[in-house]
């Protein structure tokens, strides 16, 4: 699960952060053939500053970071508690990884903003499904 903050001040990335993006997509690519869920999160907020660097709105930074940390625990929280799947969700988030990478290539930051928010709605349905799955145990 990654958080979304491109509503406007995009800055196009940079080889630097472009370089940065494919150093975490090689970390998520060492995950799936041995899921850690201590390293998952790591990469996941490695992800979130990653992508912070691609805007220059100091207050949606600010904001986006707050609404990341809340949501973030909530969904650590779940995995840890293995109500979702770490196995799972490291082979979706390698597919978001190379999804926004491609995009980032292609410098199309709207792409990057659209497909974070599709895995955002997808990883919250992914965790309301797991937890009636739960309570109908």
């Amino acid at each position: 699960m990654a958080c979304s903050l491109f509503a406007s001040a995009s800055l196009p990335p940079t080889e630097e952060i472009l370089s940065e993006f494919e150093a975490l997509t090689a970390r998520a690519k060492e995950l799936q053939t041995n899921p850690n869920a201590r390293e998952f999160s790591i990469l996941i907020m490695d992800f979130f500053l990653t992508i912070l660097k691609l805007t220059d709105n100091g207050p949606l930074r600010e904001i986006s970071e707050r609404f990341c940390m809340q949501t973030t625990r909530i969904w650590l929280k779940s995995l840890f508690a293995s109500v979702i799947d770490l196995t799972d969700e490291v082979i979706i988030f390698n597919r978001e990884m190379d999804d926004i990478l491609t995009a980032l290539k292609l410098g199309d930051l709207k792409a990057v903003s659209l497909i974070q928010k599709t895995h955002i709605s997808m990883s919250f349905t992914r965790m309301r499904i797991s937890y009636q799955n739960v309570e109908n145990k």
